[in-house]
């Protein structure tokens, strides 16, 4: 979820900002959209219902629409946002292994369950694992920010 909420921050606040104050820390493919076009992704990635499926298919055919220039780049920060993600949570689970608190590791097997639900929708999705999170001790809610991916 950690990784979704990462891509959907740089897809979307950044361009936000660039817009609002001429800044110019984003990535150029965002930076040559019409503004239409920006309204739209918006749109997508901001849409709660959706599960990260069918946000990934509708962004998909958003970036189809802006000409194979612009689909390439978009193709390359997806593809490049998607190893990360996979290394990351390669990092994770070795890190897992070592871990001896059997009660977070249940903890954090549910969570990570919940996030890898593709099919499921975003707002749903956030609503469980924040509903696991604040049914945790303490100790757990640490653990859980100090180690977990998401």
């Amino acid at each position: 979820m950690k990784y979704l909420i990462f891509f959907l921050f740089t897809l979307l606040l950044n361009f936000s900002i660039c817009d609002k104050t001429g800044l110019t820390n984003i990535p150029s493919f965002l930076k040559i959209i019409p503004s239409n076009k920006r309204t739209e992704v918006e749109g997508i990635v901001l849409n709660q219902t959706l599960s990260q499926n069918e946000m990934y298919q509708k962004l998909d055919n958003w970036a189809n629409t802006l000409g194979q220039a612009f689909n390439s780049l978009y193709k390359s920060y997806k593809k490049a946002f998607l190893e990360a993600k996979k290394e990351l949570k390669e990092k994770h689970n070795l890190m897992l292994q070592s871990e001896t608190d059997e009660d977070f590791k249940k903890v954090d097997a549910q969570i990570q369950s919940i996030a890898d639900n593709y099919d499921m929708p975003i707002g749903e999705v956030r609503y469980e694992i924040l509903q696991i999170i604040n049914n945790q001790t303490d100790a757990i809610k640490e653990k859980l920010k100090e180690k977990s991916p998401y």
